[in-house]
């Protein structure tokens, strides 16, 4: 009977993760800016990974940024860190999720960074498995292994967030070419313009002097107006 009830319990939360991450992914979809994307993500992560805490890591050269987060107490938003010496700069390197059940068993974690924090175990995914260029990494308060069905939703929730950031690039490059056609369109404009102002000012005077030419005007006028002409 106990199985039973786990079981179901279990299944109604896989559905119900499920369909949060195709509203996660639908929402991303619709992001116009890389603001819009981390605020969307860093909530997404850890309402997914049912965690403690979840930060939205970008690579900038040898660099890890801290950029944003969503925790029970601070951890590293705003901050900078060499990618030599982060998980997430590991994951970024591998291209590989990295499950870390105990921070203060594993070489790898810069303990004297983690140690002021409420951060026990942790699960670091690289956004982007080729060329990552950032990362989302997700913590629990307490002893914690990061299940694979935890593991795919974040992966997939990557997925999306690149897709996400490459469409907002996209979009941001269109617009400053359109931008850059509107003012080639409005420089040919002013030059047209002024082109034709500076054309109708002497055919006014050919014109004018045509005119005369027409009419009986003396051997001394056409003269004079040949010279203008």
């Amino acid at each position: 009977m106990m199985h039973f009830v786990s079981s179901f319990i279990g299944g109604n939360i896989m559905e119900s993760q499920s369909l949060a991450l195709v509203g996660i992914v639908q929402r991303l979809s619709q992001c116009k800016t890389l603001e819009d994307i981390i605020a969307i993500v860093r909530s997404a992560a850890r309402q997914l990974a049912q965690s403690d805490g979840a930060t939205f890591v970008l690579k900038e050269n040898d660099l890890c940024h801290y950029v944003d987060e969503d925790a029970l107490s601070p951890l590293f938003a705003g901050k900078h860190f060499p990618a030599d010496i982060c998980v997430s700069g590991a994951a970024m390197k591998s291209g590989e999720v990295i499950v870390i059940p105990d921070i203060y068993t594993d070489a790898r974690i810069p303990i004297d960074i983690y140690r002021p924090t409420f951060v026990k175990s942790m699960c670091m995914v690289p956004i982007r498995s080729e060329a990552p260029i950032g990362a989302i990494g997700t913590y629990w308060k307490d002893e914690h292994t990061a299940t694979p069905l935890e593991q795919e939703y974040l992966k997939a929730l990557a997925d999306s967030t690149s897709i996400a950031i490459q469409n907002v690039s996209l979009q941001t490059e269109l617009q400053l070419r359109l931008l850059q056609v509107e003012r080639l369109s409005n420089i040919k404009d002013e030059f047209l313009r002024n082109l034709s102002h500076e054309l109708r000012t002497p055919l006014n005077v050919i014109l004018g002097w045509t005119q005369i030419l027409d009419e009986d005007a003396t051997a001394e006028e056409v003269q004079e107006g040949i010279s203008i002409i």
